[in-house]
């Protein structure tokens, strides 16, 4: 059962005022019982002590009228039952001390006494022994305890009286101090409710000044901070509400212009289909970063030639995309526009005009932006193949006779020259690549490719995807069509990425010759 703070204060107080209360009306009368009975027995005690003094000097002086004026001394107790002296005497016998009492002298006489009275519940007897020449005895006096019993009775009645009127007074002081006490601090409960609900406009009353009243100004002072706080935090957010729209609408401006960037770069490329149309079976795996891209393919078809390049830019996004039209332009200029079609001498061009373009010279470091990639001139009257390429390998899957008869896929590395497309040149003489002519067969695999793919982080262990991985899986693919091969390797990375992001542009160019 829950009890409220303001019925915990008043069944306190109540509880400390019936204890006092029951302390009034049990211990205390108990106390003063004991104490009026310890008084009452002295003042008998005395009485007799008295008496047999009085009794004693009276025999010794032999004065006999002294005896009756040493016991009416008694007699101004109005409680007195009776006074009276008796003879004590002692015999031995038998080696046995005997003694035995008579009554002497009585009042009342006509009184009916034992000589061996005690003390009951209605009367108090007290003995004082004297010892004279002439008569050794006691004194012996009896007084009444109705006194004693009406005065407990009284006190008793005094004391139940003044337990009710305690209770009484005190069940209102504490009903007052509960409701006193309570209601300040229910009045602050609420207005926290309130506050917590929301509401900065509660205050509460500040009516004393003791603890609860400090407590309140401390609440309405937390209260105006918070509103104040919260003042300035709404003007902030609005503030950043209106920055956040800028942003968001500057956002959206560069969005829409990398966009419509993407449809210039893809406007720029042949399309995918395009390439099927001269190789049946081909495929183009082309996956950028970000909305635009710094990897390109480029092809163009002249006679029976095919020439082809996976180029990977510096960089990626929006400075790889202007990078990318560069080298796009470039060899349109090189390729359609001069006639060049040997791989290695379209690259030595496409440097020159890199450097040209991007005024990289001896004199100006600002600019090491340049390009990687392999190209490849494909004539299939001849099914001879020229292969130039910088810092980028060419792949060639060909299927070979073992020793029991079948045949399988071998993976032949065409490596590249060690150089880059652009960027500072600090050899003296020009830089130069070579040619390379290769005789490939039907059926032959075609890979060429930028490092986006094997260089992406995933899977169970954060590590790269790596060239390693990269040939065992266009080996175990190469005999499946090249659709079904660009679906595994796109379906193969996806799985390899589970949770991780992109870090660079990806492009793979297969073909079956």
């Amino acid at each position: 059962m829950k009890i409220s703070f303001q019925n915990k204060i008043r069944l306190t107080v109540i509880s400390i005022v019936l204890l006092f209360s029951t302390f009034m009306f049990l211990y205390y009368p108990a106390k003063q019982l004991k104490m009026m009975q310890n008084n009452y027995n002295n003042e008998v005690h005395n009485t007799a002590k008295t008496v047999a003094l009085g009794v004693k000097i009276a025999l010794t002086e032999q004065n006999f009228e002294g005896i009756q004026t040493a016991m009416d001394f008694a007699k101004s107790n109005d409680q007195l039952l009776f006074i009276a002296m008796a003879q004590v005497d002692s015999t031995w016998e038998n080696d046995s001390l005997t003694i035995s009492k008579s009554l002497f002298k009585t009042f009342p006489e006509d009184y009916e006494l034992d000589v061996d009275v005690k003390s009951t519940a209605l009367m108090i007897v007290k003995r004082a022994p004297f010892v004279t020449e002439i008569l050794k005895g006691e004194i012996i006096v009896g007084v009444s305890t109705e006194k004693i019993i009406k005065s407990i009775t009284d006190l008793r009645i005094t004391s139940f009286i003044v337990s009710v009127l305690v209770f009484l007074f005190g069940s209102v002081i504490g009903l007052w101090l509960a409701k006193s006490i309570a209601r300040p601090i229910i009045q602050l409960r609420v207005a926290a409710d309130q506050v917590g609900s929301g509401d900065l406009s509660q205050k509460v009353d500040v009516v004393s000044n003791d603890q609860i009243g400090q407590l309140s100004l401390s609440f309405n002072k937390m209260v105006s901070d918070l509103g104040s706080a919260q003042e300035e935090i709404k003007q902030k957010n609005e503030s950043l509400t209106e920055q956040n729209k800028i942003i968001e609408d500057k956002n959206k401006d560069i969005t829409d212009s990398i966009n419509y960037a993407k449809r210039i770069q893809e406007a720029i490329l042949p399309p995918y289909g395009s390439l099927e149309q001269t190789i049946k079976e081909s495929f183009i795996l082309f996956k950028p970063k970000d909305i635009v891209s710094g990897d390109f393919y480029w092809y163009h078809v002249q006679n029976d030639n095919l020439i082809i390049a996976a180029v990977d830019c510096t960089g990626h996004g929006v400075p790889g995309a202007f990078m990318s039209m560069i080298g796009n332009s470039l060899l349109n200029e090189i390729i359609l526009e001069k006639g060049i079609d040997q791989p290695a001498e379209i690259l030595n061009n496409l440097h020159v005009g890199i450097r040209k373009v991007l005024k990289q010279t001896e004199e100006s470091e600002s600019s090491r932006d340049g390009m990687d990639l392999a190209l490849c001139n494909i004539n299939f009257k001849n099914q001879t193949l020229q292969y130039a390429a910088a810092n980028r390998p060419l792949y060639i899957l060909r299927k070979v006779e073992l020793k029991d008869g079948n045949k399988e896929y071998n993976l032949k590395e065409f490596p590249p020259d060690k150089i880059a497309i652009g960027g500072y040149q600090h050899e003296g003489a020009k830089r130069v690549f070579f040619n390379n002519e290769i005789e490939f067969n039907h059926g032959d695999c075609l890979y060429i490719f930028s490092d986006g793919y094997n260089d992406q982080f995933g899977g169970p262990r954060d590590k790269k995807f790596s060239t390693r991985r990269f040939k065992e899986l266009v080996l175990s693919i190469c005999n499946k069509p090249m659709r079904e091969q660009h679906d595994i390797l796109y379906k193969e990375m996806a799985d390899w990425m589970h949770g991780y992001e992109q870090i660079d542009d990806m492009l793979i160019i297969g073909a079956r010759l």
